[in-house]
C-alpha cells in the first residue's frame, strides 16, 4: 500500500501563504524550491507550468504549497457544500487561547464563533489567503 507523503495546495500567493501558515497555524518551513522546466509541466499537462513552492510541517502532517508563476489556473469556489473543496483540521490545547490569539492578527480572516459541534468537541474556523478553511479545535475532557 502506498504512504501518503503529503498533501498539495495551490495558492495565489507563495508569500500570503506561507505567513499564514507559518503565524496563524504555527507550521514549520521545511523546503522552498521553484521549478521552471519541463518535468513538472509535462507531468501535470500543463506546458506552460512554472511554478515556485514551499513544504510546511505540523507535527506528522505536511503540507506542499504551490503559486504558479506561469500556465496558472482560474480560482476555484472555496466552500465545504462544494465537492472537492478542502479544509484542514488542527488540535490545539486551548481552543479559546488560540481564538484570543488569531484575533490579535488584524490581518487573520476568522469566520466563525467558537462552537460545539458535537458534545466535547470544540472548534472555530479561520480562512487562509485563498479562502480555504481551517479549523482549531479542542476536545474537551
Amino acid at each position: 500500500m502506498a504512504a501518503l507523503d503529503h498533501v498539495g495546495l495551490t495558492v495565489t500567493n507563495l508569500d500570503a501563504s506561507l505567513r499564514f501558515y507559518r503565524e496563524v497555524v504555527g507550521m514549520t518551513v521545511e523546503a522552498t524550491f521553484e521549478l521552471q522546466n519541463g518535468g513538472f509541466a509535462r507531468l501535470t499537462r500543463n506546458p506552460p507550468a512554472a511554478i515556485k513552492g514551499a513544504y510546511v510541517r505540523a507535527g506528522g502532517f505536511k503540507l506542499q504549497l504551490l503559486e504558479y508563476t506561469a500556465g496558472g489556473g482560474a480560482p476555484q469556489h472555496i466552500h465545504h457544500n462544494n465537492a472537492g473543496s478542502p479544509h484542514m483540521s488542527f488540535a490545539v490545547e486551548d481552543v479559546e487561547a488560540k481564538f484570543r490569539e488569531v484575533q490579535s492578527m488584524p490581518w487573520a480572516k476568522i469566520i466563525s464563533d467558537i462552537e460545539e459541534v458535537v458534545p466535547r468537541f470544540r472548534s472555530f474556523y479561520v480562512e487562509d489567503p485563498d479562502g480555504v478553511p481551517v479549523e482549531f479545535f479542542q476536545m474537551m475532557r
